[in-house]
């Protein structure tokens, strides 16, 4: 469990940071808590543990999202 921690903020960043890496996405020169992937052209925006998609095609965002359900719970 990582909330209640005083480092909670950075440890949840590093390991959403290695899924994202597993799904393809890395992260901008510019800003570290902006991802990109250019197969999907999808970016993520992080903002501690919010997160925002953006792309193109709403079918290619869903597939992301349903790859992030698997490891964490999400609001839509």
């Amino acid at each position: 469990m990582l909330y209640g921690l005083k480092q909670s903020p950075r440890e949840w960043q590093l390991k959403f940071k290695m899924l994202l890496g597993e799904l393809g996405f890395k992260p901008l020169v510019s800003d570290s808590a902006v991802f990109y992937n250019p197969e999907s052209g999808i970016f993520i925006v992080t903002f501690v543990d919010d997160c925002l998609l953006i792309g193109f095609k709403l079918s290619e965002i869903n597939v992301v999202k349903r790859k992030i359900v698997k490891e964490y719970a999400i609001e839509d």
